[in-house]
């Protein structure tokens, strides 16, 4: 499971849930960090499962101008934790510029107080990842909230490359 890092709950800064790379250098909050954590510890690669993240988090910032990474926030978007399936936050982003981050593999977008972090345009990269590693597979939670199963197209094209 490589997402679930943190979400606007447990964060008052704005910060990737799913990302694949270390964002802060030492701090091993990536799914890159946990799997080399499970293979030094004896696991096989070929029994690993990277598991992706069709949901992403929204977050109220404090300063509409300061809407990078690490961003002051007051927490979640509307009641509950923040959540949004991926439907919805491809609603919310025809409308908002949409930030690519290659060096956590993550992206994001805002508009106006509402920032929101999810995996778009990550998913090939990751399954990319999972199969040149050896891994036996990926799985994706959850499946429902695809919108028109472009995230399970865009896996499943990267399994089979």
């Amino acid at each position: 499971m490589a997402y679930n890092f943190t979400s606007p709950n447990l964060s008052r800064v704005t910060r990737p849930h799913a990302a694949l790379l270390d964002q802060d250098s030492g701090k091993n909050i990536s799914g890159s960090a946990g799997i080399k954590d499970w293979i030094k510890s004896g696991m096989p690669s070929k029994k690993i499962v990277l598991g992706l993240s069709f949901f992403g988090y929204a977050w109220r910032l404090l300063n509409r101008e300061n809407h990078d990474l690490n961003a002051p926030s007051r927490g979640p978007i509307g009641g509950g934790d923040g959540s949004m399936g991926y439907k919805k936050i491809n609603e919310f982003c025809v409308r908002a510029p949409i930030t690519f981050d290659a060096d956590i593999v993550g992206n994001y977008c805002w508009l106006g107080t509402t920032w929101m972090n999810f995996d778009e345009y990550t998913i090939f990269t990751k399954v990319a990842y999972a199969k040149k590693n050896g891994f036996l597979g990926y799985f994706a939670w959850h499946v429902g909230v695809d919108d028109k199963w472009t995230l399970s197209q865009e896996a499943s094209q990267a399994w089979e490359a």
